[in-house]
């Protein structure tokens, strides 16, 4: 008997997850709409519990090292964190400033719109 054979006439072939994947099996019989919902889920969580850590020993092998999975190039990464790093600077050197600072700017800017002869307080 191989490890894919299955006791139950008509069921498909199944490696051996567990015994609680076999007891929710058991349930099961007809249809799985024929059991209520909350033992169906529970029912689908047993399953992938069940064949992750089937995954997760085939993966082991003999050495016991578990791959780690590499997302994009190291290039792209880089270029990632470096757009991010940009990005908070500009939130970094406002939190940074003090209110005599900001007073500075904001009257420089209200003389470059006096210069620029922009009325304050009406729409074209």
């Amino acid at each position: 008997m191989s490890r894919w054979d299955n006791d139950e006439e008509g069921n498909p072939q199944y490696p051996d997850l567990g015994e609680g994947v076999a007891k929710l099996r058991r349930k099961v019989r007809g249809s799985i709409y024929d059991i209520p919902r909350e033992q169906r889920v529970a029912y689908a969580d047993a399953i992938e519990r069940a064949i992750r850590a089937k995954q997760r020993s085939a993966l082991q092998g003999a050495s016991g090292a578990v791959p780690t999975a590499n997302y994009g190039d190291v290039g792209d990464r880089i270029r990632a964190a470096h757009r991010a790093s940009l990005a908070a600077y500009a939130g970094k050197v406002r939190r940074a400033r003090k209110h005599h600072e900001w007073m500075a700017l904001y009257e420089e800017a209200m003389e470059e719109k006096r210069k620029l002869g922009v009325d304050r307080g009406t729409k074209d």
